[in-house]
């Protein structure tokens, strides 16, 4: 790395001991860093170039590009039913627990974001990441709402009758046909859909505004 000075008036490019120009005699010279090809470079980290100090090296000319991380969509989608799972978990034991698990929308759609992003590669976000949590998140809560009738119907009938919990999950869906258990059930539903579009119109916000900071 060298340091050379460049006319502002004729754009002569002058050896550093140089005060004034040697072609047009302007002394408006420019302080540059150039490589042993005579092409510009950028200069250390905190170098006083021209009357400004110099804080980053991707100011320079042959500072290397911005990579865009590369998203694998599928390894993503992996992560994102891996950790939806989890938020499935957690609505199931909030359930039994007699806690409003319809917030577990919202868990759920965050943990699968989170899930996406870190198995894809691409932790910036996405717009495809978010649809694809989005999807997971309705899935693993209408998984998490049929297990929980599920394990109620396992808990009332296991004295009377000889049947376990594989056996409620089979027979579940002849109870969801009572409407005094399918209105409840749908209700549940909705409450956790609507915490999850939150959180999956919030991710969305977010993704915008990074896309536009940068």
């Amino acid at each position: 790395m060298a340091i050379v000075k460049k006319c502002s008036h004729c754009g002569s490019i002058l050896a550093e001991q140089y005060k004034f120009c040697t072609n047009c005699g302007s002394p408006d010279l420019q302080i540059e860093y150039v490589d042993e090809n005579g092409l510009p470079e950028t200069p250390p980290v905190g170098t006083v170039l021209n009357g400004q100090t110099v804080n980053s090296q991707s100011s320079g000319t042959h500072a290397a590009p911005e990579v865009k991380p590369a998203e694998n969509v599928i390894a993503g989608t992996v992560g994102a039913l891996l950790f939806g799972l989890l938020g499935a978990g957690i609505y199931f034991i909030l359930y039994q627990l007699n806690i409003i698990a319809g917030v577990c929308g919202l868990v759920t759609f965050v943990l699968a974001n989170f899930g996406y992003g870190l198995f894809s590669g691409n932790r910036q976000g996405s717009t495809l990441g978010v649809v694809i949590s989005f999807i997971v998140m309705l899935v693993m809560i209408a998984l998490a709402q049929y297990l929980c009738i599920s394990y109620v119907v396992y808990d009332a009938l296991k004295a009377e009758y000889d049947i376990n919990f594989f056996d409620a999950v089979k027979a579940t869906p002849e109870f969801l046909k009572d409407p005094e258990i399918k209105e409840p059930v749908m209700g549940d539903l909705v409450f956790a859909y609507i915490f999850g579009i939150i959180a999956t119109v919030s991710a969305i916000f977010t993704n915008r505004k990074n896309k536009k900071a940068k």
